[in-house]
């Protein structure tokens, strides 16, 4: 009955914008262009805003070019199923996608026309060196080898990866969404359509004409790591490190201080030389002893944090959130996080103190500290980005905390801010029952 009222204040259609309404400034004229990326020619060709878009704005509508299921395994043998499934493997429509192994969509020639970047040599001799030295490679002619390489390349280059069913991994890959390169500030997302094959490219904030279209590869917590970590995931996975505009940018805004500048403003960031620059006016700030002073107490903290499990998604358990700290040492991380609220080592503070406080049945402390993680994590995210998947959860979760903590009001300001990121990464409103489903579980 709770959920019920709870839901019940904002389910009307005039508490949240619908799509259409959202996509309504969509013309009929192009919303993007395919261009050569001029500044990393590796990249081959990327997305551009022909026009301005608004936040919510479609962006890209279109079938995918070829959904491939298939087994996750490793080294040569992944090459060789997924140029099995592209060439002999394909399914027939009437097969939902990843309903079983097997590819549906275009061949080997309706891929290769799409003309889309298999990246540089480097990976490209990976491919051939494991194909080389699996059994079954070596038996392989050249011509056969050279056409497993080009698809792995174009795959791991470009393919958007997700979990399967029967644990296998499915591939997805689209002729123009698959363009939008990566960025640590994305300002586009993909949300799923009514019919299966297809896929809506939306914009997660406004887009002026000219601007890069781009989006997240990383699961979107990442984006709350400081620089040297989000490069570092990103070299490991796809091998080249990141130059997007947030990484490239002279201060880290995911490592936030709050320290007073004489222009008046009380947040710095640091930068890649070991100095704190004003957010606002960019002079360094404060004197260069308490600078480090206060650098040294973030090395600390950082290392407490590091050494705790990190879960791929917000799913903490209790144990996991804290375990390998003692008192003292979680001690000093909420005090530094209480006095840089905007720092990512808050953010990775208040989510673990607000699983640990809901499990001990402190529902106001457990609201208070997702309450602290939902706005140092919009403190650090691009300003104005919203319908990402990831924030359908981070709203849940504070609803859910808030309505046990009897804050009635606030626990329905989250929903409807949850209500509007789902409809936006969704595509469609949701349904009640997916509201209830999310309320069930924190």
């Amino acid at each position: 009955k709770a959920l019920l009222k709870l839901v019940a204040p904002v389910s009307a259609p005039a508490c949240i914008p619908r799509m259409e309404q959202l996509s309504e400034t969509d013309v009929s004229a192009p919303a993007v262009e395919v261009v050569k990326d001029q500044d990393r020619p590796s990249l081959g060709k990327c997305l551009r805003a022909a026009r301005a878009v608004p936040s919510g704005g479609l962006l890209v509508h279109e079938k995918y070019l070829v959904f491939v299921s298939l087994p996750v395994v490793e080294g040569w043998q992944q090459h060789v199923q997924l140029f099995a499934a592209v060439t002999q493997g394909r399914q027939s429509t009437a097969v939902p996608e990843g309903s079983v192994p097997g590819a549906w969509g275009a061949d080997l020639d309706g891929i290769r026309r799409a003309d889309l970047a298999a990246g540089d040599q480097s990976h490209a001799k990976r491919v051939r060196d494991e194909l080389r030295a699996g059994d079954e490679g070596k038996r392989l002619t050249d011509d056969i080898v050279e056409q497993m390489v080009y698809l792995a390349c174009v795959f791991h280059q470009n393919s958007y990866s997700f979990a399967g069913e029967d644990g296998r991994r499915n591939d997805v890959l689209f002729p123009t969404i698959c363009r939008a390169n990566h960025s640590c500030g994305p300002n586009a997302a993909l949300v799923p359509c009514g019919k299966r094959e297809e896929t809506k490219l939306i914009a997660l904030r406004p887009i002026a004409a000219g601007d890069p279209v781009e989006t997240c590869f990383c699961p979107t917590q990442y984006l709350l790591r400081p620089t040297l970590q989000r490069r570092a995931v990103i070299e490991k996975k796809w091998g080249w490190v990141c130059q997007c505009r947030r990484c490239e940018d002279a201060v880290d805004v995911a490592r936030t201080f709050s320290v007073g500048c004489a222009c008046g403003a009380t947040a710095a960031a640091a930068t890649a030389s070991g100095t704190l620059s004003c957010r606002a006016c960019g002079e360094a700030v404060p004197a260069a002893a308490a600078a480090q002073s206060l650098l040294a107490e973030e090395a600390e903290a950082e290392s407490f944090i590091l050494s705790l499990q990190e879960p791929d998604d917000l799913d903490l358990d209790v144990e996991g959130g804290t375990a390998g700290l003692d008192s003292a040492a979680f001690r000093q991380c909420v005090s530094f996080a209480s006095r840089h609220p905007a720092h990512h080592v808050a953010a990775e503070v208040w989510r673990r103190q607000a699983v640990l406080f809901h499990s001990q049945g402190k529902h106001s402390e457990a609201a208070a500290a997702q309450k602290a993680f939902v706005a140092t994590a919009k403190a650090i995210l691009p300003a104005g980005i919203r319908g990402l998947a990831w924030f359908v959860e981070l709203h849940c979760r504070l609803a859910y905390l808030l309505e046990l903590a009897e804050e009635r009001k606030e626990a329905c300001a989250a929903l409807r801010q949850m209500l509007e990121n789902m409809e936006l990464c969704s595509g469609r409103p949701p349904s009640p029952g997916m509201v209830f489903d999310l309320l069930e579980c924190p």
